[in-house]
């Protein structure tokens, strides 16, 4: 499967609220009887159960589309989605974005802070009030990290433990989108 990123396509579906959302609601039909993986018959796109970003009620399951995005295309979804910047429904873009931030924070914590430490000194990357608002979800902030931090079941605290970095850029990124 080739992996063509388009940001105006959806790559993730998830709820929001205390509330779960159906395959069929999306028209994605299981593989072979799996509860795990699915297929948009009309769309021709395979798509994984995922959990994804807590918007503050747990961390829901939702659809994650195949093949899985790479680094440098979920930061652009992380980093670009709104409303006004996609072709997108406000859901769809909000699934993208909240999905993003979620596999960044599951699968490639490292590539994001290699990607920090490179940038936190461009002012391109804080020019945008959407980035800065975006990188927001990435939990930098202890006291929003606790129970509205997204994405892995670790604590802050645990996090610092795994990725000493993480503090020294928490730190910056706090003092210019706090």
């Amino acid at each position: 499967m080739k992996n063509t990123f388009d940001i105006n396509s959806n790559y993730f579906y998830m709820p929001f609220g205390p509330t779960s959302i159906s395959p069929e609601k999306y028209g994605l039909v299981p593989v072979d009887g799996s509860d795990e993986f699915f297929y948009d018959k009309k769309r021709g796109i395979h798509w994984k159960k995922s959990l994804l970003y807590n918007t503050g009620w747990g961390r829901p399951y939702g659809y994650e589309r195949l093949p899985e995005l790479e680094f440098d295309n979920l930061l652009i979804l992380a980093l670009e989605s709104d409303p006004h910047n996609t072709k997108l429904k406000v859901f769809e873009e909000e699934s993208n974005k909240y999905g993003a931030v979620a596999v960044i924070m599951d699968r490639y914590v490292p590539h994001l802070l290699d990607f920090l430490s490179n940038n936190i000194n461009n002012g391109t990357l804080f020019e945008k009030q959407l980035h800065r608002d975006n990188l927001k979800l990435f939990g930098f902030d202890a006291q929003y990290a606790g129970t509205n931090g997204g994405y892995s079941q670790e604590s802050y605290e645990e996090r610092l433990n795994k990725y000493p970095l993480w503090l020294e850029i928490a730190d910056q990124i706090k003092s210019k989108v706090y």
